[in-house]
């Protein structure tokens, strides 16, 4: 007669493997069992967390932490105190990041069972190419692409400034454009990236961030809709997962960021004066589809240009 497989039960040799253990039956609602339950509650410990910056590896017991970025140093908390908020007020995605009092040292903290979903979600599968990459870049070079809708990004670049956010952020005391208030990796806006990094990069030669990557022109696969006051980190992250969920290629991963793309120093002549003639439009003709990223607030309908497109 036909034998029905009740339970399968793999397990994963790699102790950071996420997760650890997985049970599929037939059941028609969730089983509960006895046992490891920090798989199941997926709480936050002490233990779990990356250090995104910090002169040298350090255990954040040793140190105290600002409950928020733009908070004083006479408010700063024990390890103790940021894994009690955290299990109190769980962060939707399942991690967040701190600062210590001193500035110099930044800690990712996770529920146990998703350390993959933090390193991916700051550091990706590759990060000390693409950091490596960025740091070789030259900056008082570029590479000059005419047409402005022939400036997307590959999904590398997107990734490299990843890179240099993450790695750049904390150890440079980067502000926020907004309030000049200190800002963590995943704070940084378009607004603030613009100001810190994408403008004074490209003043000098006048040009767009994309030329200087040297890569030459790149015909856009998507054409990406947004607003600048999403998290940039979010922004990457989204992009990767589309890639992935439509199985893109390298070569046909290429998303037009108008924050990119536009020479920000000149963009009077790059937007002219009729939008539908504008570096936008042109842009959306030339590639196969239009990639919505949503903000967790969806404030995102509520830019114009976001209706227009």
């Amino acid at each position: 007669g036909v034998q029905k497989i009740k339970e399968v039960k793999p397990f994963f040799a790699n102790p950071s493997a996420t997760p650890r253990e997985i049970r599929i039956t037939d059941a028609e609602g969730p089983i509960y069992y006895s046992g490891d339950d920090e798989i199941r509650t997926k709480k936050f410990y002490d233990d779990c967390y990356i250090q995104l910056a910090g002169t040298t590896i350090t255990d954040p017991k040793k140190l105290k932490f600002l409950p928020t970025p733009s908070s004083h140093a006479a408010d700063k908390v024990s390890l103790n105190e940021v894994i009690a908020s955290l299990n109190k007020i769980p962060p939707q995605n399942g991690f967040d990041s701190f600062l210590s009092d001193d500035g110099k040292h930044c800690f990712v903290f996770y529920r146990r069972g998703l350390r993959s979903r933090a390193y991916d979600y700051y550091l990706g599968n590759n990060f000390s190419y693409h950091a490596t990459f960025a740091n070789s870049l030259v900056f008082d070079a570029m590479t000059e692409i005419e047409e402005v809708a022939e400036r997307a990004m590959t999904l590398e670049e997107l990734r490299i400034v990843r890179a240099v956010i993450v790695s750049s952020c904390v150890k440079q005391k980067w502000k926020s454009s907004r309030d000049d208030k200190p800002i963590r990796p995943d704070d940084v806006n378009l607004f603030d990236l613009n100001k810190i990094l994408i403008k004074p990069l490209t003043e000098q030669q006048q040009c767009s961030f994309k030329e200087l990557f040297g890569s030459g022109k790149s015909v856009p696969t998507y054409y990406c809709s947004h607003w600048w006051g999403e998290r940039v980190l979010d922004f990457i992250r989204c992009c990767e997962y589309h890639a992935m969920s439509l199985d893109l290629k390298p070569s046909e991963a290429r998303y037009w960021v108008c924050a990119y793309a536009n020479r920000q120093h000149n963009l009077e002549f790059e937007l002219g004066s009729n939008p539908n003639e504008s570096s936008f439009c042109e842009a959306m003709e030339l590639a196969k589809g239009i990639l919505l990223i949503l903000d967790p607030q969806v404030k995102v309908y509520s830019r114009i240009w976001v209706d227009f497109e």
